[in-house]
């Protein structure tokens, strides 16, 4: 049996409710405080309304445990159909430099990803 998550979501306003409580369900599975369970959320909610910005439709959200810590990704299913002005990233980049480890984002491009590792004992 794996244990990752996976969730494919509108990127609308009204659903980044659904990708919020998803991870912080995951994240109390995986053993994370009540303060990491806050920070996991604004991340993603961060990311997910970034990535809304920048044209994406539909989000793929998966998350899975890494020893003391939760890998958590999320990647537009399809490439974008058509760029606005990119988003601003600032937040994002911030947060996930003060929350996280190994990030790597890319928001910008055709296909907006992000990808990090977030420790359950923060």
């Amino acid at each position: 049996m794996s244990d990752t998550v996976s969730l494919l979501v509108p990127c609308t306003p009204e659903h980044a409710r659904v990708a919020r409580t998803t991870a912080a369900a995951y994240g109390a599975l995986a053993g994370f405080s009540i303060d990491g369970l806050d920070d996991l959320r604004l991340l993603v909610d961060e990311i997910f309304g970034a990535m809304g910005t920048a044209g994406v439709q539909r989000v793929q959200l998966r998350m899975a445990r890494r020893g003391a810590g939760l890998r958590v990704e999320m990647a537009a299913s399809t490439p974008v159909p058509s760029r606005g002005p990119p988003p601003d990233t600032g937040i994002v980049t911030l947060l996930a430099a003060v929350l996280a480890a190994d990030v790597r984002m890319d928001l910008d491009g055709a296909r907006p990803t992000f990808e990090a590792t977030l420790r359950a004992g923060r």
